[in-house]
């Protein structure tokens, strides 16, 4: 499968009557691969292409255990009920995909989108190939909100992200890249004696630092990143895969701890990934109802 964002095809691979789709390791190519896989598919299987057979629901917080807790019922009923619908994960960068397989009728998909909707609430956020920058921008664009960031393990990844969107100058205002200890002082008055005491990867610093970008940009929200990407740096108290993630919107900073696994690429786009999913919560619960400061991933 053609990749238009880099070198790295994509690969369709057919055994024993089953198709595999195997997607580079840049998220960045997910998108148009998997466009080519599903009409291959669909050419595969004599689908129609305008059928709404196949629905994709997007959430990238939840473990695959969660979303079948979540599903468990929409799925013994439509077993009972013996329905042509099929529910499979799909796991990438960007979190789990639950692809529908809801047959040929409208009603059937339009009542499986609902009910899927209502089971997933706001862990879902995008369907078909919706990106979660996309999303972000909508709700800025729809709260008439400004956003500003402030990065270090990310090293800019977020503001790339945001800013690939058409349209966003309107809410997109500015991004600072603080990757030194020396950066975070200068450029966001992060104090040297929260550094010297909680160190550059901690809730304290994340905090000082939102503080630092909303006060210079004075966005209506801040944003800001701090984690240890590896494969080095990591000790027993802050191992390779701790990140912190931080929105303030001038009068609470909501920080979020992580811990995740992968290689570096993989938790630097999983970070952005989370932290754009939290400033989405902060969006859909505005001003700031139902987030937990203290909630730990």
């Amino acid at each position: 499968l053609e990749n238009t964002k880099s070198n790295s095809p994509g690969y369709i691979l057919e055994h024993q009557q089953k198709i595999f789709l195997c997607l580079p390791e840049d998220p960045s190519s997910f998108t148009p691969i998997i466009a080519q896989g599903f009409s291959y598919i669909k050419s595969s299987f004599h689908l129609s292409t305008d059928s709404p057979n196949v629905l994709i629901f997007r959430t990238c917080s939840l473990s695959e255990k969660q979303i079948q807790a979540k599903l468990s019922n929409l799925i013994h009923q439509e077993k009972i009920n013996k329905s042509d619908i099929s529910f499979l994960p799909l796991h990438h960068l960007h979190g789990i995909d639950v692809i529908v397989k809801a047959g040929f009728d409208p009603d059937v998909s339009s009542r499986i989108k609902k009910e899927v909707r209502n089971q997933l609430g706001e862990d879902l956020y995008g369907e078909q190939f919706q990106k979660m920058e996309e999303v972000v921008g909508d709700l800025l664009n729809r709260h008439h909100y400004t956003l500003a960031t402030a990065e270090s393990c990310t090293g800019g990844l977020i503001a790339d992200r945001l800013t690939d969107v058409p349209g966003s100058s309107k809410y997109f205002l500015q991004g600072i890249i603080t990757y030194s200890d020396a950066a975070k002082q200068s450029l966001l008055a992060v104090n040297e004696g929260t550094l010297r005491e909680f160190g550059a990867v901690s809730r304290e610093v994340v905090r000082e630092m939102c503080l630092g970008i909303k006060q210079q940009s004075q966005a209506d929200v801040a944003m800001a990143t701090s984690g240890i990407a590896g494969p080095g740096g990591g000790s027993i108290s802050k191992p390779v895969g701790l990140v912190y993630i931080g929105v303030y919107d001038g009068q609470e900073a909501l920080i979020k701890e992580l811990h995740l696994q992968g290689s570096r690429r993989m938790i630097k786009y999983q970070t952005s990934q989370l932290a754009m999913d939290l400033l989405r919560r902060y969006l859909l619960h505005f001003p700031c109802e139902g987030l937990d400061e203290n909630d730990e991933g």
